[in-house]
């Protein structure tokens, strides 16, 4: 009985062991959630997720809208940012705070209150004016898109080194999964060593109809799910595609492991050593 206890707590964290040469964990995956459009004139270009809500961004044009929706993509409020923004990339630190990045601009936006944006923080280096800007895994660099090749910054900004992503990358688009840079090309989804740029592994979004502007932006990777443009109504299809297998578990595997920890304590306490008779 204790031996089974302990395999339950510990089974949150099989998900982060390494399996060798496979990134996803099916050849394939099928949309489980469709984020509703709010807008058949702009073109919706990121999407991320913060405290139970999805927030997705739109471009073409400086009113693009940046829309609220529930967990299951429903919208709740649409407004018009203020300043007016062409979002390319949407984002979140570990406090839940939302960041963007705006077309051909050199720094991110951090959010207040509902859709409005002050400056946060600008960075050095040259940038692809379509470039998704983003958060790595550990919270510790950002990670923007230059033409194929991934630029990496601190937190202060400053250029810390670059990785040439294998030929056939996206030039512009790029989430982070675990080690693993994320984009979707038309041969698939595509994850790359962040270290090496070498591809490493592919994956099929069944049903995906790429636009015009999806392989330059319009995907994003948030929280486990993969989003991309489902073309021709402007939603998000959302792709669960789950955990990196080298990921440190998140908060709620952290959850379900001292649980389950506790509760082998308790059971430990709770056995009694047999009486001995002489």
């Amino acid at each position: 009985m204790l031996k089974f206890l302990v395999a339950a707590a510990v089974a949150g964290s099989i998900t982060s062991t390494a399996v060798a040469g496979s990134v996803f964990g099916a050849p394939s995956y099928t949309s489980n959630l469709t984020l509703q459009s709010a807008s058949a004139v702009f073109v919706p270009t990121a999407v991320t997720f913060s405290n139970g809500l999805y927030y997705t961004g739109y471009g073409n044009g400086t009113n693009s809208p940046f829309v609220k929706l529930d967990a299951a993509g429903n919208i709740l409020s649409s407004v018009r940012p203020a300043p007016g923004m062409e979002f390319r990339s949407l984002f979140t630190d570990a406090a839940g705070d939302v960041f963007a990045r705006d077309y051909q601009i050199n720094y991110i936006w951090k959010e207040g209150s509902f859709g409005t944006w002050k400056t946060f923080q600008a960075f050095t280096g040259p940038f692809q004016v379509n470039s998704q800007v983003v958060l790595d895994s550990t919270g510790t660099h950002y990670v923007g898109n230059n033409g194929g090749t991934l630029q990496f910054w601190d937190l202060s900004g400053a250029k810390t080194r670059t990785v040439v992503l294998a030929a056939g990358a996206s030039t512009g688009v790029v989430s982070i999964y675990g080690n693993y840079a994320l984009s979707y090309n038309t041969h698939g989804l595509n994850a790359y060593d962040l270290d090496t740029g070498a591809l490493v592994d592919t994956t099929q979004l069944t049903g995906v109809n790429p636009g015009p502007y999806a392989l330059n932006y319009g995907q994003s990777y948030t929280s486990n799910g993969y989003f991309f443009i489902a073309a021709p109504d402007g939603s998000f299809s959302g792709f669960q595609i789950g955990l990196p297998s080298s990921a440190v578990p998140e908060p709620a595997t952290w959850a379900l492991l001292i649980a389950g920890f506790g509760t082998v304590g308790t059971a430990m306490r709770r056995r009694r050593p047999s009486s001995v008779v002489a």
